[in-house]
């Protein structure tokens, strides 16, 4: 089907199913606008989308599963789920699970292995692997990304992540039990493209609010293994953070960054409006968002002290181990140590034997995995 937009297309649908096909030649897979209850299992997607087409692709839908299926050599992104309102705090259902998935962005190499967009996606127990992007992207709210297998991500693309997620009013979102090798980004510097460069494991970026990242190992990321950017009222604990930094050997561990109320800061200049505008479409949807996630209940201006925005941020009980990076710092930027804007830094740990790996995630018992 060389000439078709997608092979499969559905709109308003309900309670269908595609299962057990194998598609390629077209501009997407298996597209979908509306719908509720669409799954596609078992499929074998590839070798379809050019500049603008994906594997999966369904969007303003809900209880939209992909289950099961092998993609790969995709023309943009593998799978993007989006769903859901902000009038209520519900989940939209949407989930990719157990699902192997690589080479993605062979034509737009923004192309992502996974993207959630709206709210109340999940991503579970997939394999994900060479992306020129984004490994796994949850872009919203109350997203879930858990017991991923992530490796060789942002292949061609800068400052990014293999998660990435951002966004002020991108709230609720937890990042679980994931295990990320091999984040190494691809940059111009000096009029020569260069490699490793200005990736990370885990980006949390633009001020995001309210995000849960545990349980994780992160390993061999070119700028580190986490980058957090303005980030507010989040909690790091319990993961691993192996052999990160390896961009030059001397950047940090873990980055903490983000705005000021300087006169001429890029949040004044620039961020501002937008932030406000979501910020309201938001809370004025549903005041609820507000008395549950702090990251949104305050005006955005009302949260700087002592000229930072980055507030509430909690790093416990990690695990870094990077004896071949001597020249590696352990963080930059914010000082924990004075508590400033409460943000803490504490029980970390710098070990000096290799921590204990995990073995492979293995997909979990859903029902219509084989």
């Amino acid at each position: 089907a060389p000439v078709s937009g997608s092979v499969f297309r559905f709109t308003g649908a309900a309670n269908a199913e595609v299962k057990g096909f194998e598609i390629l030649a077209a501009e997407s897979g298996v597209t979908g606008e509306s719908c509720d209850g669409v799954d596609v299992v078992s499929c074998r997607i590839h070798d379809v989308g050019s500049f603008g087409g994906d594997g999966v692709s369904f969007a303003r839908s809900r209880r939209c599963r992909v289950i099961g299926c092998e993609i790969w050599n995709i023309g943009r992104n593998g799978v993007i789920l989006g769903g859901g309102t902000p009038d209520t705090l519900d989940e939209s259902g949407n989930e990719v699970y157990g699902c192997e998935i690589r080479n993605t962005g062979v034509v737009n190499r923004h192309g992502n292995g996974i993207q959630l967009d709206g709210q109340g996606g999940r991503a579970i127990c997939n394999h994900v692997s060479d992306t020129p992007r984004y490994g796994i992207c949850p872009h919203g709210r109350i997203h879930l990304v858990a017991s991923n297998r992530i490796e060789r991500t942002n292949l061609e693309t800068e400052d990014c992540g293999a998660i990435y997620t951002g966004g002020y009013s991108a709230v609720g979102t937890r990042i679980v039990d994931n295990w990320i090798s091999e984040s190494v980004g691809r940059a111009r510097r000096n009029g020569k493209w260069t490699s490793p460069c200005f990736a990370r494991g885990i980006h949390l970026d633009e001020a995001i609010g309210n995000v849960t990242v545990t349980g994780n190992i992160v390993e061999n990321s070119s700028q580190g293994s986490m980058c957090l950017h303005s980030a507010r009222f989040v909690t790091i604990s319990n993961n691993l953070f192996i052999s990160n930094a390896r961009e030059g050997g001397n950047s940090p561990q873990i980055d903490f960054h983000g705005w000021t109320d300087a006169t001429n800061s890029l949040y004044l200049r620039s961020r501002r409006p937008a932030i406000l505008k979501g910020r309201e479409r938001l809370v004025s949807a549903n005041p609820a968002w507000a008395e549950r996630y702090p990251a949104v209940s305050r005006h955005p201006d009302e949260l700087f002290v002592n000229g930072h925005m980055m507030r509430d941020v909690k790093v416990t009980d990690n695990v870094f181990y990077y004896p071949d990076q001597p020249s590696s710092p352990l963080m930059w930027a914010v000082n924990f140590e004075t508590n400033r804007n409460n943000n803490v830094f504490i029980r970390n740990t710098i070990a000096d034997t290799p921590p204990g790996r995990f073995p492979k995630p293995h997909p979990c018992a859903h029902p219509y995995h084989r």
